[in-house]
């Protein structure tokens, strides 16, 4: 959402691009058995793209359903992949970016350091964003009314085409509106912020602990001082319990990982 608002707006100076064309992918995030919920996802795209003249081509794949890889460690080259098939239409793929140069995340599937590795001779690959923080792109998006009320984040709900409100990125994405003074858009159900449930949160990675902390860093720096600041602060303290049975680096969590081969996603 912040690439295709920013490029069509000529908001990325003499980088923007000229977009020809969006597609969602049916296949990745949304099951492909799922065709109600991709159905109304897509609509709801054509709607927010018609607002700024972009037209969506929508596109499936059985990847997921057939590879054993890490999914969180090949989704741009699987997203690389799919998108090539527009090379005809577009020499240019723009992926946006997961965390910014600061926070980066090692390995994980997309990030400035490998994703142009992707590119071909007819078909370039932009790793799009990282000069740019997610609560720095939900303030740029903000602007965009039709595209905050349509923004969907959310991929762990039951409802795979909309934001269920209450897992961790849903959460996240609510504060990064929060932390810039914003009001939380249609996008989310209209609950009070003091409603959230910062208890179940538990940060897996360092990559999204970097995102709660530049959100409190965006809250102090507007001056908010509301309870939800000092609910975050615990959150980012509080440890995955794998890391208190297995801490890192240490001998026990090397055995149960590499010698007795059970829990490689939880131990990484």
């Amino acid at each position: 959402m912040f690439s295709v608002w920013r490029h069509s707006q000529g908001k990325n100076s003499y980088r923007s691009k000229n977009i020809k064309l969006c597609t969602l992918v049916h296949g990745f995030d949304i099951p492909l058995q799922n065709t109600a919920a991709f159905s109304n996802v897509t609509q709801r795209a054509i709607t927010t793209l018609d607002d700024i003249g972009i037209e969506i081509m929508p596109i499936k794949t059985n990847y997921r359903e057939i590879s054993c890889a890490n999914w969180e460690y090949a989704h741009a080259t699987a997203l690389v992949a799919t998108l090539a098939n527009f090379k005809s239409v577009a020499g240019t793929c723009i992926v946006g970016s997961t965390y910014p140069y600061n926070y980066l995340t090692i390995p994980w599937g997309s990030t400035p350091i490998v994703d142009f590795l992707l590119s071909s001779d007819d078909f370039v690959v932009i790793h799009d964003g990282a000069s740019h923080t997610r609560t720095e792109k939900v303030d740029m998006i903000s602007e965009w009314k039709e595209g905050i009320e349509n923004l969907r984040v959310c991929w762990e709900g039951d409802l795979k085409d909309s934001n269920c409100g209450k897992c961790e990125k849903c959460v996240r994405t609510k504060l990064n509106f929060l932390a810039i003074g914003r009001p939380l858009p249609n996008c989310f159900d209209k609950d009070d912020d003091a409603r959230i449930d910062f208890k179940s949160i538990v940060l897996k990675h360092d990559g999204v602990r970097g995102d709660w902390k530049q959100i409190i860093d965006y809250a102090n720096r507007n001056g908010i001082k509301d309870a939800w600041v000092q609910e975050a602060k615990k959150v980012i303290k509080r440890k995955p319990k794998i890391d208190l049975f297995f801490p890192k680096g240490s001998i026990r969590r090397l055995i149960v990982k590499n010698i007795i081969g059970i829990g490689r996603e939880l131990l990484k």
